[in-house]
């Protein structure tokens, strides 16, 4: 099985030459920060929308009530509340695609 680090090995081997290594570290470095900094503010996001959320937080039905509804079933309540709803879809999207980005140079970018 070919690796996908090997891959892109293979693939961009020579695409650099000419390239001052410590340019071409620089420049991925920089990259790695930018990751890791839209991770970071795209958690905070999710972490922001969610702060309304009754105590005791680490109640799933805390959660429920406040992106959902209160009384099960209430159509005026999920109606009410579909806005925040929709943000928490689009941000936990964009969370998840940021991590994504990062995730298999988690170490490097600290």
């Amino acid at each position: 099985m070919v690796s996908l680090e090997g891959a892109v090995k293979d693939y961009t081997s020579g695409a650099l030459d000419g390239y001052d290594k410590e340019d071409v570290a620089g420049l991925l470095q920089d990259r790695l920060a930018k990751a890791r900094e839209l991770l970071e503010e795209r958690l905070e996001s999710v972490r922001a929308l969610c702060e309304p959320v009754e105590a005791p937080k680490d109640q799933q039905q805390a959660y429920l009530r406040y992106f959902s509804s209160r009384d099960h079933g209430n159509v005026e309540q999920l109606k009410a509340n579909e806005p925040q709803r929709l943000s928490l879809y689009k941000m936990t999207a964009a969370l998840v695609r940021a991590y994504a980005e990062l995730a298999g140079e988690m170490a490097e970018a600290g």
